[in-house]
């Protein structure tokens, strides 16, 4: 258990430097439930912490009563407040960059008169936002979910109640892949409401968000082979286990046929044998 304790000090310490807060009341705060709940704190109570702040990022809301067993102040918990106070507002329990947005088109309608549209305004102060406090808001995001889940997969005995959650969970999560197969859920719905959340653009279109997310998931590996592909030298290689031919091991580079019009994108010289000399 000490060497667990130490590993979270040292994580907590390098999180908040890298947001520029304190956590020594944050690592207090888990050695008194460590030491009152046992272990289950670091594999259960935090992880469940996680789950319940994954899900306000989801809705971009939350809610003091949403954090059961915590103690909160105004709409957060005061456990990582340092690193939440990054990501929501505390007082509206909102997203802070759009509750900050709201409270200062709300001071410009009061003190001067309105030059640009509401979208305008909008577009511009998110631009803003993001350039200046855009790292340590993701910083923070990244610095809670590592403190919290550092613990959640440890190899240690569980209750049985924890074990059968586990399989009922899994179950469900089979359920819901055989209903998307069978087609009994509606894709277009659920693609809908998954590009409803707040940190997409405001103004962006349905077709729009899929690209810029698809750059931002796979970006480096479409231009690995795009540059691949323009300097002539994807090079395929087998993977383990047999071909669809039912090949094992070397039998799989024994290749006795190599069609024309493969050839004519592959040559067999390149792709098939070690160099142009071999016979």
């Amino acid at each position: 258990m000490k060497s667990l304790m130490l590993l979270m000090r040292q994580v907590l310490q390098e999180c908040g430097t890298r947001c520029g807060t304190g956590t020594d009341l944050d690592f207090k705060t888990i050695e008194k439930r460590v030491e009152h709940e046992g272990l289950s704190f670091l594999t259960t109570s935090l992880p469940d912490f996680c789950s319940t702040f994954e899900k306000a990022l989801d809705k971009g809301q939350t809610s003091f009563d949403e954090w059961t067993g915590w103690t909160t102040r105004g709409n957060l918990p005061v456990f990582l407040g340092g690193l939440l106070d990054y990501v929501f507002d505390r007082e509206s329990g909102r997203l802070r960059k759009f509750a900050e947005l709201d409270r200062y088109i709300v001071g410009l309608n009061v003190t001067t008169p309105l030059t640009q549209s509401i979208d305008e305004i909008r577009d511009d102060f998110l631009a803003l936002w993001d350039d200046e406090n855009g790292e340590l808001f993701i910083n923070s995001i990244v610095g809670i979910r590592q403190v919290t889940r550092l613990f959640s997969k440890i190899e240690v005995p569980c209750s049985e109640e924890r074990v059968a959650s586990a399989y009922s969970a899994f179950l469900t999560c089979e359920k819901e892949l055989e209903d998307y197969e069978l087609g009994s859920v509606d894709w277009e719905e659920s693609l809908d409401s998954c590009l409803d959340s707040p940190f997409y653009k405001l103004g962006e279109t349905r077709a729009g968000r899929l690209g810029r997310i698809g750059r931002l998931l796979y970006g480096d590996v479409y231009m690995d082979m795009c540059t691949a592909l323009l300097e002539g030298h994807p090079v395929p290689k087998h993977g383990p286990g047999s071909t669809a031919d039912r090949l094992l091991g070397n039998e799989k580079f024994l290749q006795t046929e190599w069609p024309v019009r493969l050839d004519r994108s592959f040559p067999a010289g390149e792709y098939l044998l070690p160099s142009w000399r071999y016979k």
